[in-house]
């Protein structure tokens, strides 16, 4: 008998999740007090417009992105992905989806940078899935690899 294999989302940091939410900020900014500094206007009041609206905006922007990381990271907390002796389970907030292994056609470990980023998996009569962002991916890709071959 196989021991089960559980594998968890990767734990990214909230500050590395929430730096994209910075971005708007650096970006939005600086270009709109560029467009208020527009030497054809010579109305301050068009500098303090530009600058007022360009601030708005990167404040909405930043702050749907903080929220967004933020619940990103609250649903990583609940995935996990769980290797049976017989059956592949993915557990989400969603709910329970089981594969068995003898209903999967191909696994196609997909390699960026060295290491394997995502795994296709090719079911039968079914919607393929897609599997990114675990822990030990390629651990993962050598068992599902492994497991489906022996089955067939």
């Amino acid at each position: 008998m196989v021991t089960d294999e559980v594998f968890v989302l990767k734990k990214v940091s909230v500050w590395q999740r929430r730096a994209g939410a910075i971005l708007p900020v650096v970006v939005i900014v600086p270009f709109s007090v560029a467009i208020g500094l527009d030497p054809s206007k010579t109305q301050p009041l068009h500098l303090i417009l530009t600058s007022g609206i360009g601030v708005a905006c990167a404040g909405i922007v930043s702050a749907l992105g903080w929220y967004a990381s933020k619940r990103s990271n609250e649903q990583a907390e609940c995935v996990s992905l769980t290797l049976q002796d017989k059956m592949l389970t993915w557990h989400s907030e969603v709910g329970l989806i089981d594969v068995q292994f003898a209903d999967i056609v191909e696994v196609v470990p997909i390699k960026r940078w060295s290491s394997i980023q995502q795994i296709d998996i090719k079911i039968n009569n079914r919607q393929p899935i897609r599997i990114t962002g675990f822990d030990d991916m390629d651990r993962l890709a050598e068992i599902l690899l492994r497991r489906t071959t022996n089955d067939t």
